[in-house]
């Protein structure tokens, strides 16, 4: 789920339902209260201060970026130029493209001469990477909501669309200047994130959330229902709806993931929360909630069946033992980050990640040692024109599908968006 206009987030989430391996965290709350201390102390003028605690926090987390990003401005502050360029490099290391005249201390700085390599590199990180293929049958289909997800149906040759604006699951044929809104939708729903056609090909998986700066009501329009739920698409029954309990709590299920026993997991981007749906079970249930948790994207099963691999859009990926629910944090390989991860899938015994929350946008390829450890991180794509708002994917026939704009970074203040031509691309994969 691309959580570019989500509310802000409570970085003291509650207390646990059930969490193993504390003592193996990484530390993220050391971390968050460290960076919190350093912008304190900068908004006092304590510049000093707020490198030590910034230093600590990147002890904690050598991968997140925006740790950098303020130790080169802080040091700006206090006229360290060897200590802000040492930042600077850093951060261009992690694959970053920012523009360091963005902060007016730091941008003067950078106008010497020493400046001039790093300040290349980082303005070099944005220049486009790999290739992609944008379906040219699709661009003749014009949309206009937020097109957060797609889904290949292989029995119909067409592709089915999940739309957060419009609270719609869209059908969309070869050739069509528009797309059908699938009629069995109920009125209840809220807007529709991620969508998986099940093996047997005659369910469509879907999560539906409501959120106010998304879906706000119009016309005595109600608040949509958050749930999981499962469309029969040759229309002959009526949508199953797994909802949530009422607790009280925002929730927003942005992914999910359906393992070999028929388990769904379902991440919540709101709440620092992992929900499962057993078979059978009419609604979803709590599974693993974590003050670890920032905000839980995509999901997919490990190749051996056994863990989760669990994006968190603030916080890297996730590795959760199915039987122990034990929580361990994947670290980043030496000068990657996993930050700003959304969706996440299985290729083979590889992960590709789409990585829309840093710039520039990335594919990711993730390599998994015979121990499914992380060993390797390529960047498949990085950068292109076609990546003009990266929602979420598919790996189908080889390739990776992936909602090229989906439409959240242009989505007014109005709530308005806008109509603009479907666009899915697809990137060929390494075989498995």
């Amino acid at each position: 789920m691309t959580p570019r206009l989500r509310p802000t987030l409570a970085l003291a989430l509650v207390a646990c339902l059930g969490v193993g391996g504390a003592g193996e965290a990484r530390s993220e709350a050391v971390h968050r209260q460290r960076l919190r201390e350093a912008i304190e102390h900068e908004g006092r003028g304590e510049f000093e201060a707020a490198v030590v605690a910034l230093n600590a926090a990147v002890a904690h987390r050598p991968d997140y970026p925006r740790l950098y990003w303020r130790l080169a401005c802080v040091q700006a502050r206090l006229g360290h130029e060897a200590e802000a360029r040492a930042a600077l490099e850093s951060l261009a290391a992690l694959g970053v493209s920012l523009d360091p005249k963005s902060d007016r201390v730091l941008g003067a700085l950078v106008e010497k001469p020493a400046f001039a390599p790093v300040t290349r590199r980082l303005a070099a990180n944005a220049d486009p990477r790999g290739e992609c293929v944008r379906d040219a049958t699709a661009a003749r289909t014009t949309v206009d909501g937020i097109i957060e997800s797609l889904a290949w149906i292989a029995e119909r040759g067409e592709w089915c669309l999940g739309d957060v604006k419009r609270r719609a699951l869209l059908r969309v044929t070869p050739g069509a200047t528009s797309p059908e809104t699938i009629s069995s939708v109920p009125a209840q729903l809220a807007g529709i994130f991620a969508i998986r056609c099940a093996p047997d090909g005659r369910t469509l998986w879907a999560t539906s959330s409501h959120g106010e700066q998304l879906d706000a009501p119009k016309e005595g329009r109600r608040p949509g229902v958050t749930g999981l739920v499962a469309f029969d698409l040759a229309g002959t029954a009526p949508p199953k709806v797994f909802s949530l309990p009422e607790d009280g709590e925002a929730h927003l299920l942005g992914d999910f993931a359906r393992a070999d026993d028929g388990v769904f997991y379902v991440s919540d981007s709101l709440a620092p929360c992992l929900w499962r749906l057993d078979p059978g079970a009419d609604a979803l249930a709590p599974w693993i909630r974590s003050e670890e948790f920032v905000s839980l994207q995509g999901v997919v099963i490990s190749p051996d069946g056994r863990s989760l691999f669990v994006a968190d859009y603030g916080s890297g990926i996730w590795k959760i033992d199915r039987t122990s629910r034990s929580v361990t944090p994947v670290p980043a390989p030496a000068a990657t980050t996993l930050f700003g991860i959304d969706g996440l899938y299985r290729h083979g015994d590889d992960l590709i990640a789409v990585q829309n929350g840093i710039h520039p946008a990335r594919i990711l390829r993730l390599s998994l040692d015979r121990s499914g450890r992380l060993d390797r991180v390529t960047v498949m794509a990085s950068g292109l024109k076609e990546f003009e708002d990266l929602g979420l994917g598919e790996v189908r026939g080889g390739r990776f599908w992936v909602v090229g704009d989906s439409g959240w970074s242009k989505l007014g203040e109005k709530q308005e968006s806008y109509r603009r031509p479907l666009s899915l691309l697809s990137m060929a994969l390494p075989p498995p």
